[in-house]
């Protein structure tokens, strides 16, 4: 898809993803099931780069595009693959919106892999913005985050807020070019034990990611799902 749209006109024989996926293997880079480039050292520097160029100028048509193109062909509806390109772009509180909508639902596990996949998108970071990353205000609800949606009552308001909050914690802490935050560690368990005493039926997983998935950010794991035990597995 992205090929299609970003190099019409290029001078390459053959499908320039099998290209590139040649490329990456005669490198002996990585490869999973996950992500196009497996290697998440790899796949973030070259998120980097296409954020900024090399001249310290930030490319954000290129960003925009390239997230925006693949954002479109997912909608409308708001699944995870179009949640998590949407994030991408900061278009934070429809991703917000969906999770708080589906939380009700059984499937708790689904929720929490819907929630880890969504909040894997890469941060349209500005390189020469000083201070904290935003995402931690927000994490921690001393930051603006937007407006809350029309018509919620109080319980429904105090949901969704405590989703944006995790969706924001999960998003920093699992970024790979953000540092290590123990403060948002802790509210990240915080949530996800104030979210298990709301679920009507899925309050073990709840619980139990709460207990695990700080321990996973901390190892520099990727976040357990079903929540696994203190060695990863």
């Amino acid at each position: 898809m992205l090929a299609h749209a970003r190099l019409q006109g290029e001078s390459l024989d053959g499908d320039v993803a099998l290209r590139v996926r040649d490329q990456l293997r005669a490198e002996n880079w990585s490869e999973g099931p996950g992500h196009f480039v497996a290697d998440p050292l790899l796949r973030a520097l070259l998120l980097y780069r296409l954020r900024f160029e090399d001249g310290d100028h930030p490319r954000y048509a290129a960003w925009h595009a390239v997230h925006e193109t693949l954002y479109r062909h997912y909608g409308p509806a708001p699944g995870p693959y179009r949640l998590h390109h949407g994030l991408a772009l900061g278009r934070t509180e429809e991703a917000v919106t969906h999770l708080r909508e589906t939380f009700p639902e059984q499937d708790v596990l689904g929720w929490l892999g819907r929630l880890r996949f969504i909040a894997a998108a890469p941060y349209p970071r500005e390189r020469d913005r000083p201070g904290p990353d935003p995402r931690r205000a927000v994490a921690l609800g001393e930051g603006p985050a937007g407006p809350l949606p029309d018509g919620l009552d109080a319980d429904t308001t105090a949901l969704h807020l405590s989703v944006r909050r995790l969706l924001h914690a999960v998003w920093l802490l699992t970024d790979p070019l953000a540092l290590p935050d123990d403060e948002v560690a802790e509210l990240l368990a915080h949530e996800l034990r104030r979210l298990s005493g709301r679920h009507l039926t899925g309050s073990g997983p709840l619980w139990d990611a709460a207990g695990h998935w700080p321990r996973d950010i901390r190892a520099w794991r990727e976040l357990s799902l079903p929540p696994g035990r203190e060695n990863g597995v």
